[in-house]
């Protein structure tokens, strides 16, 4: 390409690429080879992988080739309970998982995935990460692991449905609930039984009334039929999880720090799409429950009741504090966004 040309040329040209902020070409065909990495997502649904797949090929077009990545579905390459075993190891790259996978050797992943009635949006996560702190603490407690945490994403709520109406929190009292970790602890203060049955064996426990109602994804309603089984479903959501993509730490290192750059901008620039997309999902999929299925109501709690089941939940967040240093600063960072919002 140069021949002909001075150094002096040579040199000239190359300034003035710096100067504008333009990339060289040649970083991208010359400086490094491609690289291959591998991606297990826990999730299966075509919505999900539908995300995983654009953000491949963002990757592989920002990068101009020069970051392949392949992706494997649930179970694909290791069971979902190893992949963050996989990823560390290096088996895998990337992982994109749920923090509940994770929570067993990154305590501070109870936070990562929501604490029970604390943000209500996919806005008010991304300010709590980004404003407050919890992202870079995430960051520390995953690299102390030999990972790299890229980003957390949206996700639908997990909402409290059962087949018999609340009118206050009252009336769950004496109720059987389908319902697993920090929440479980909630539903039974209010005088409830938490029942942990798989999440496969909710519907046709719900059929055969060996369980009065569950805290699920709002998705379920629609997708897996529960319109058939519930009668109410309530509002606000008991959480508003994240999922997540994270890296082996040793592959991230060694990527060049415009590979990092695309990696994040890939996932970046679809993260408020997947929100969208999911809101959309649990609007339609509770319109035509309530239209074509069985489904009954569609109940708010009322202020009371809310600030009842946030009290509720603050012995939920002390114990996640009480884990380690870090999830007490990670704790109250979250209860200084609550604050400062007039939550509590």
């Amino acid at each position: 390409m140069f021949q002909g040309m001075s150094k002096v040329t040579v040199t000239v040209l190359l300034a003035v690429c710096f100067a504008l902020g333009l990339s060289p070409f040649w970083r991208w065909t010359w400086a490094e080879e491609v690289v291959n990495w591998k991606l297990q997502s826990v999730f299966q649904t075509p919505q999900t992988l539908g995300y995983v797949n654009a953000f491949i090929e963002n990757v592989k077009n920002k990068s101009r080739g020069k970051l392949i990545i392949k992706a494997y579905s649930s179970d694909q390459l290791v069971k979902n309970a190893g992949l963050l075993e996989a990823v560390t190891k290096g088996a895998i790259e990337i992982g994109w998982s749920t923090a509940p996978y994770n929570m067993g050797t990154i305590p501070e992943a109870a936070v990562e995935f929501g604490l029970p009635f604390t943000w209500e949006s996919w806005s008010e996560q991304k300010e709590v990460f980004h404003s407050y702190g919890v992202l870079e603490k995430l960051r520390e407690a995953y690299a102390e692991k030999g990972l790299y945490f890229l980003s957390p994403h949206p996700a639908g709520p997990f909402i409290l449905m059962t087949k018999k109406r609340l009118d206050t929190l009252d009336d769950i009292k004496g109720l059987k609930i389908r319902v697993r970790g920090m929440e479980a602890k909630i539903i039974e203060s209010l005088g409830a039984s938490p029942s942990a049955i798989p999440p496969a064996e909710q519907y046709m426990a719900l059929q055969r009334g060996t369980i009065d109602g569950t805290v699920y994804v709002g998705l379920a309603l629609d997708q897996l039929k529960f319109h058939e089984v519930i009668d109410y479903v309530y509002f606000p959501a008991f959480t508003k999880p994240t999922t997540n993509l994270f890296v082996n730490l040793k592959a991230w290192n060694g990527l060049s720090e415009d590979l990092k750059r695309v990696f994040q901008e890939s996932i970046d620039e679809i993260l408020d799409t997947m929100n969208e997309g999911y809101e959309r999902e649990d609007a339609l999929g509770l319109m035509r429950s309530l239209m074509q299925g069985g489904l009954k109501g569609a109940i708010r709690f009322s202020d009371a009741d809310v600030a009842r089941l946030r009290k509720a939940s603050m012995a939920v967040w002390d114990e996640v504090a009480g884990k380690n240093a870090r999830c007490k600063e990670m704790v109250d960072m979250v209860k200084k966004f609550m604050k400062e919002k007039g939550k509590m």
